[in-house]
């Protein structure tokens, strides 16, 4: 098969789609040439013509960058609760008869199922602790750290550092 200009942007699309191994959450190359049509020698030959090479890496890239973005939106909406909307459908088979000129039935089959039954339900996803305690603790160290840090000067000079409530009322006695 040859590379052309379409079939970059395809692999393009297909990569920012799924990864690629071997970025992390990335798809198995194996994958990627079954998506392409091609087989793995083809894509190690592709690779080799910096086009390809070049839109596979940008293609990389973004898909990194869109899935820290859609793990850091769900961790919020975790975080913080949300209202999700469920959709159920009740589907009835539907069958298909087909009639000649003069009215006999000549052939009956399964067509598409019909829609007979919609249902909307709105569930109420409470926040979670934990997904809270992780964003508060990333989106504001300095007051919402799980370790606190505290650093005292003494008159003499010296720097003490202590992360324990316990600690601090030793430091403060003797610095007296």
């Amino acid at each position: 098969m040859k590379l052309n200009a379409a079939k970059i942007e395809e692999a393009k699309a297909w990569v920012e789609q799924n990864g690629l191994y071997p970025q992390a959450c990335g798809s198995p190359v194996k994958d990627f040439c079954e998506a392409m049509g091609i087989d793995d020698a083809t894509y190690r030959r592709w690779l080799q013509k910096a086009e390809f090479a070049e839109a596979i890496t940008r293609a990389r890239e973004l898909f990194h960058t869109n899935t820290v973005r859609d793990v850091e939106n769900a961790l919020v909406k975790a975080a913080k609760g949300v209202d999700f909307v469920h959709i159920r459908e009740e589907k009835k088979a539907q069958k298909v008869k087909e009639y000649d000129e003069k009215g006999r039935k000549i052939k009956e089959y399964d067509g598409q199922p019909i829609v007979v039954k919609s249902m909307r339900e709105t569930v109420y996803y409470p926040p979670d602790v934990r997904a809270a305690q992780f964003v508060l603790s990333n989106m504001a160290p300095d007051k919402w750290r799980q370790k606190q840090e505290t650093v005292v000067s003494t008159p003499e000079g010296v720097t003490l550092h202590y992360d324990k409530p316990e600690q601090k009322e030793l430091l403060e006695t003797l610095g007296e």
